[in-house]
Order: structure tokens, then sequence, then C-alpha cells
């Protein structure tokens, strides 16, 4: 399966004094959970041990998250809290489609996208990521999916 990378409109910086849109990573998924379906977008991140989901994707589908499961994680923004549910997880179209259930965090962050980690999404697929064609191809490898 192969995904274009999305383009962002940033402010210049040191770093990119130049650049005023990057390109990542971000492609769409269709969450699964107890109450709705619904497609959404999640920055695939080989640096995220798991798949997270804010709040708000975790509410629309019906997450159904376990109190007692929980974690402290620490990223580029500072310690997140997460708590874990499980939901259905699919990508792809036709033949090509894929789903399978995952145990996810959910943070109470406002971001607008998923994170796409190893645990729960990365650890199923191997992937190319194209800096000069700006995609990314994801291929399924030989680790087998949990029923979803």
């Amino acid at each position: 399966m192969k995904f274009p990378y999305s383009s962002y409109e940033v402010e210049p910086t040191a770093a990119h004094a130049d650049v005023s849109v990057v390109y990542r990573p971000v492609i769409p998924f269709r969450g699964i959970g107890k109450t709705d379906v619904a497609v959404f977008y999640g920055l695939l991140d080989t640096g995220a041990d798991e798949t997270v989901l804010p709040q708000a994707i975790a509410d629309l589908i019906g997450v159904v998250v376990d109190p007692t499961q929980t974690s402290v994680a620490t990223s580029a923004s500072g310690e997140l809290p997460i708590v874990y549910g499980k939901v259905t997880l699919e990508i792809g179209k036709g033949k090509g489609r894929y789903r399978w259930q995952a145990t996810v965090g959910v943070v109470n962050q406002p971001w607008q996208e998923a994170i796409l980690g190893h645990a729960g999404f990365l650890h199923y697929f191997n992937a190319v990521f194209s800096w000069s064609k700006r995609e990314v191809r994801l291929t399924r490898n030989d680790i087998a999916l949990p029923a979803g």
C-alpha cells in the first residue's frame, strides 16, 4: 500500500529558514469502536513505542478504556498520562485491506491525529519511507494480525 505524505504549513525556524511547508507520513485509517466507525489520520511514528489516540477520537467511536490500565509516557512535549483500551483498526482497500484489534493508549491531548507507533500498528507492517517521493509504502510482514 502506498500513501502520499501530507503537507503542513509551519512557521520558518532557524533550522528551516526558507521552509513554510513540511511533509509528514500521515495516513488514513479506520477506527472501529463499541459505538461507531470513522476514518481518521495518524502519523506513522517509528520513534513511538505504542499507538496512541487523542481522547476526542476515542470518544467519537466509543473506545472503552480500562481505568486500571494506565501509564505515563515521556514525549517531546513532556509527560503524558495514558489509559488503555481496545479498538479495531483497519487500513487499505479491497484485497489490500487489513483489520485487527489493538490495545491503544488514549491521551487527553488536543491532537488532530493519532500516533501510529510500533505496538498496535507498525509491528504488523514493513515500512519504506521515501522523502524524495514524499510517500510511504506499507507491506504486511509475517506477524499475525490479532482478530478484529
